[in-house]
């Protein structure tokens, strides 16, 4: 295992403000778990295999990497008004080199940065222009919509229960994997959520609203310029309309 006590790297966030010590605590919390799948990567060949494919690194990089959490970047090609350094919630180097960024993100939204330009860019796109990264991920509760970013191969959308899924078999079964899908759960962080009126209304309204933007962007993709979709949307039990 990397020569890094994660306990006390966990523990740095929790008097910090500005900041989700929930966020902070569950970054440090999973790569831990990383480095013990890796260190243990004869007990754990096929789990260790689907996460270096959830992060789209072959299995052999994947065993060598190095994880470092709230490392500081300067040297990044996107101008930004008022920002000289950027600080990502996880870097991923191979044979020392910077490969990869993961963006941890459970409750709170993307930030925002403002080009010299006076474009706004969010933190994947910022990230992305970070000198050597080849790969830009985020690790989200939600789905997050952009055309912008739906044009940049180097950013990846990956979901907290797709990690959850992987690491559940072993639950009951080894007691550090265990605790962290414990966490998990009593936090709300792991487990899909079925889509129900009666459990779960929120997401109902969230679904309707992921599938009115991806709706309105099939439109413009296609670009039919005779008929356009107003803004104007209405939802009742038998569908959804616009007008």
């Amino acid at each position: 295992m990397d020569n890094i006590n994660h306990f006390l790297e966990a523990f740095k966030y929790l008097e910090k403000e500005n900041h989700s010590p929930l966020e902070n605590y569950t970054t440090e919390l999973l790569v831990l778990i990383l480095c013990y799948l890796k260190s243990n990567k004869d007990d754990f060949p096929m789990t260790n295999s689907e996460i270096a494919n959830l992060f789209d690194l072959s299995l052999d990089d994947y065993i060598k990497v190095k994880f470092e959490t709230q490392k500081k970047y300067e040297n990044f090609t996107c101008k930004l008004k008022e920002k000289t350094c950027l600080i990502p919630d996880i870097s991923i180097r191979i044979n020392n080199t910077l490969h990869t960024i993961i963006e941890v993100k459970i409750d709170q939204e993307l930030q925002e940065y403002t080009t010299q330009n006076n474009d706004t860019k969010n933190q994947l796109e910022v990230y992305s222009s970070i000198e050597n990264v080849e790969k830009v991920i985020l690790l989200s509760k939600s789905d997050y919509e952009s055309s912008k970013e739906n044009n940049n191969e180097k950013i990846k959308y990956i979901r907290w229960h797709q990690v959850y899924e992987i690491l559940e078999s072993f639950k009951g079964k080894d007691y550090i994997i265990s605790s962290f899908l414990n966490f998990m759960d009593a936090n709300d962080i792991g487990k899909q959520k079925a889509l129900t009126t009666e459990n779960n209304f929120n997401n109902i309204l969230e679904f309707i609203d992921c599938f009115t933007t991806l709706l309105h962007s099939a439109w413009n993709q296609a670009n039919i310029k005779e008929f356009y979709l107003s803004e104007n949307t209405y939802a009742y039990k038998w569908g959804l309309g616009f007008y």
